[in-house]
């Protein structure tokens, strides 16, 4: 029998994805951005039937971070994804025992922390025949525990991924500290951007495409600063969310 949505999510499922939109497109005529924002929703720990129903209603971009629950989900979700069109991310952290695995679920991987991986990536990728798209994870906060390259070494790591064959580096992705208030979350948001603008300038830029920053607590602030891509999963799928929650991890994604 098909898994069912789980009962507290179902309802507010609509109405919460109507939300984030409206919420993102006010960000972006605040800013004053003519260009599109897209929402990444994030299905971490969410059951197959939940993922189903948000393609239904219309989700076109959906992030998982382990490739084990991605598999298991696959198995369900794959032919309705392919159908739909759907494109697939891995936000987070990637184990180099599990890169083979991550190129066949994943359409985008965000979370490319080191040059290592990258390597690893690009040769996976290689033998593959396909190049795979990723995104450089810069540790915006430079937090000793968390994952992703510093600030300062963001420009010569994306331009090192750039030259490995078999990769097709196509933007940075942040995180940032889950206790940063606006100051600090604009700040770290603002040199992201920048480094971002320097790699698509002079000549010798990058095609780069996509800059993903912002989560359930903060996307607003980041599309404001120049996020073209945002991750949202508790305030699309949580029917208690409110804007600028900010309290721990499942309410930060």
């Amino acid at each position: 029998m098909p898994e069912r949505p789980s009962q507290e999510v179902a309802p507010a499922l609509g109405g919460n994805l109507r939300r984030v939109h409206e919420r993102i497109d006010a960000a972006r005529r605040r800013s004053g951005r003519p260009d599109e924002v897209t929402l990444v929703v994030v299905a971490k720990g969410r059951a197959a039937a939940d993922v189903r129903r948000v393609v239904d209603l219309g989700a076109r971009d959906v992030a998982e971070s382990r490739v084990q629950e991605a598999r298991a989900k696959a198995a369900e979700l794959g032919p309705l994804l392919a159908a739909r069109g759907v494109r697939r991310h891995l936000i987070g952290p990637l184990q180099r025992n599990k890169v083979n695995a991550a190129l066949e679920l994943f359409d985008l991987v965000q979370s490319v922390d080191s040059l290592r991986l990258g390597s690893k990536i690009a040769a996976a990728a290689a033998a593959r025949g396909s190049p795979a798209r990723v995104l450089l994870q810069v540790n915006g906060g430079e937090e000793p525990g968390k994952h992703g390259v510093a600030p300062a070494e963001t420009e010569d790591a994306a331009r090192a991924l750039a030259e490995m064959p078999g990769l097709e580096l196509a933007g940075l992705m942040a995180v940032t500290p889950l206790d940063a208030g606006e100051r600090e979350l604009r700040g770290i948001f603002r040199r992201v951007r920048g480094t971002f603008d320097a790699l698509r300038t002079g000549a010798a830029a990058l095609d780069l495409r996509h800059l993903s920053m912002g989560m359930s607590g903060d996307f607003e602030l980041a599309i404001e600063e120049g996020a073209t891509m945002v991750r949202v999963g508790s305030a699309v799928f949580a029917p208690d969310e409110r804007p600028g929650r900010r309290s721990g991890e499942r309410s930060w994604i």
